[in-house]
């Protein structure tokens, strides 16, 4: 029976087996379905921009008091996004949505290019894995340009296996455009181009690259771009720990090795860790070099694409490492590990693939529970937002950032650890204020930005570090605006006061700040014209 449901599943025609293994996945994908934002900055920072094409007619970020051109993230996802908000697509949950579809069309696209590119057998494997891979489940559902740069990344890589040229080129950019991580893919596809001989599509395709990474060059110029002048820092969240040079530089491409190879992979396909997990990464992760090297003899787009994007993963900052940035090649390396599984003797090949599937299978079933479960509490507990599945700190904000809507006096700005958040729900531009202790750099920054407010929070140690340090210091600078609490915990807006005009540090009658939970709350409240 199993051998027959078998050749059932790998003779059925292609097109039908990627909407099964695309079924599978959204069945998945909807289980696991947390209606909440995600707790990084990137979303509200995707959706800004698109409220700014929308409402601006122009990519800026709005959460800056400048509110110059935007030239870190390029301009394809929040465009998509912009295109869902306008046919009437605005709240968190039916724009979540929209992704987990993209999500099952990344895994039908997979699926088709796993099976032009490998045997059926393998093909099916790798699918299935991909489909019910608990962090690919996890990813499906942030508004994040992940999904759908994996699923223009497999297009393009489909339509290169079927020799499609112009197809693949204009999935190359169009990833490029939904992330600057599609480098090497189209850098891929023009060394692809080159070695079939098509001289005129791969000079095309480097000419249009040159065009476009001139013109992005010109528009980034005097602007903030934090991925570029943070990628030589030590660590871009603690600036003071200096910045690398080739030795560092080295000493970070192994520390993420570390990270990516007995960690974030397994934490990707199977959600698991642990010595036993760790073997099965090395195995799987060996036989994927082994099963690449044997491909160099005529490799196509994705063997020339994996050691590009594999170097520039390995080589950004390993605060940075994330198991999204994997999904677009997870595919890759798993048709490649069962490829390389070819230089065992005799049938241990096949059984050895088959045993792999099940064993990633049954590892991964505690993760892809807990995912289940986590989601249904989760779309229970969604009666209210911020939602209660957020941490208690991160709500304690978003509830002080909606606040300070329509009641700070026009033109003011907030220095934050999240300005894009806290402009998106509160409409109050800001910065980040600035991660070090050096005596006046808050004071230098809150000027550059003409912010008057300063949040205190609990969101990891940073205001900790480097802000309450700098209250404490000076707290004749600082008076108190307002303070809202969730669960214990609280976030802070206190008001930024102008230095004393005899430079004298005065802090007569004014209460230093108490620690109560490692938050200061102490203050004066501050004088009039700090609220409307």
């Amino acid at each position: 029976m199993i051998r027959t449901l078998w050749t059932r599943l790998t003779t059925a025609p292609p097109a039908a087996m990627a909407a099964g293994l695309a079924a599978v996945h959204l069945l998945a994908a909807a289980l696991a379905f947390d209606p909440t934002p995600h707790s990084g900055g990137d979303n509200v920072a995707y959706l800004t921009l698109a409220r700014s094409l929308l409402e601006h007619g122009g990519y800026l970020h709005l959460w800056d008091p400048g509110a110059g051109p935007h030239a870190q993230y390029p301009p394809g996802f929040p465009a998509i996004l912009a295109g869902a908000l306008a046919v009437g697509i605005s709240s968190w949950t039916p724009l979540k949505a929209l992704l987990v579809l993209v999500s099952a069309l990344a895994v039908a696209l997979s699926y088709r290019w796993l099976r032009d590119r490998s045997r059926p057998g393998i093909a099916l494997g790798a699918g299935l894995l991909v489909a019910l891979a608990p962090g690919v489940g996890e990813n499906s559902h942030w508004i994040l340009s992940d999904v759908p740069f994996w699923a223009a990344t497999m297009a393009c890589l489909w339509l290169a296996a079927r020799s499609h040229a112009p197809g693949a080129v204009g999935f190359g950019f169009a990833a490029l455009l939904l992330r600057t991580a599609g480098l090497p893919l189209v850098l891929a596809v023009a060394l692809w181009l080159a070695l079939a001989r098509r001289w005129r599509w791969a000079v095309g395709v480097l000419g249009l690259l040159a065009v476009l990474g001139v013109l992005w060059t010109l528009r980034a110029r005097g602007a903030e771009v934090p991925y570029a002048s943070d990628f030589w820092l030590a660590n871009p969240y603690v600036p003071d720990q200096g910045t690398i040079g080739a030795a560092g530089l080295l000493a970070r491409v192994l520390e993420n090795l570390d990270l990516y190879v007995f960690g974030i992979f397994m934490d990707l396909l199977a959600g698991a860790d642990g010595l036993f997990i760790d073997v099965i990464a090395a195995t799987i992760l060996a036989l994927t070099a082994v099963g690449w090297a044997r491909r160099l003899r005529a490799p196509g787009v994705a063997e020339l694409m994996l050691p590009l994007y594999v170097a520039m993963v390995l080589v950004w900052p390993a605060p940075w490492a994330a198991d999204r940035l994997l999904m677009p090649v997870l595919p890759v390396l798993l048709v490649l590990a069962a490829e390389g599984a070819a230089i065992l003797p005799g049938r241990v090949p096949s059984v050895a693939r088959a045993m792999t599937v099940v064993l990633v299978l049954l590892v991964s079933a505690p993760a892809l529970a807990g995912l289940f479960r986590w989601g249904a509490a989760c779309r229970a507990a969604d009666d209210v937002f911020p939602s209660r599945c957020l941490h208690p700190d991160l709500r304690a904000f978003i509830a002080l950032a909606s606040w300070t809507e329509d009641r700070l006096p026009p033109g003011s700005a907030v220095l934050s650890r999240k300005p894009t958040f806290f402009y998106y729900f509160g409409r109050v531009p800001g910065r980040a204020y600035p991660f070090t202790t050096r005596d006046g750099a808050l004071f230098q920054q809150a000027e550059a930005a003409g912010a008057r407010y300063v949040v205190l929070d609990r969101l990891g140690a940073v205001s900790s570090s480097y802000l309450l340090p700098v209250i404490a210091a000076r707290p004749e600078r600082f008076c108190a605006v307002q303070a809202m609490q969730v669960e214990g915990r609280e976030a802070v807006l206190l008001g930024i006061l102008p230095e004393p005009a005899d430079g004298q540090r005065d802090v007569s009658g004014r209460a230093r700040p108490r620690e109560r939970g490692g938050v200061a709350l102490d203050f004066e409240v501050c004088p009039a014209g700090y609220l409307r």
